[in-house]
């Protein structure tokens, strides 16, 4: 796609603009698949959507941290493979 102004036969010119999406994960993550990612640190466990946390654990609460990943599992946001490879 080009950026500037684009004319159409039947209608007005319009401007395109170019929507870009950078994979922003927190520095220091290991990314689950391409939406998200996870970060220790202090014994804590973030997961992060972009750069946004959406879910903490303690590093030694497995029961957390089998219901967060079910739980990304089950709404496909991740799959058994992505979050048993990171």
């Amino acid at each position: 796609m080009v950026v500037g102004l684009a004319s159409r036969a039947d209608s007005h010119p319009r401007w395109e603009v170019p929507q870009v999406q950078l994979p922003a994960i927190p520095a220091g993550s290991v990314a689950i698949n391409r939406g998200l990612a996870a970060r220790t640190e202090d014994m804590q466990v973030a997961y992060y959507k972009g750069h946004l946390p959406i879910f903490t654990n303690a590093q030694s609460d497995l029961a957390s941290f089998w219901l967060f990943t079910s739980q990304l599992i089950v709404q496909s946001s991740a799959t058994q493979g992505q979050v048993a490879a990171a």
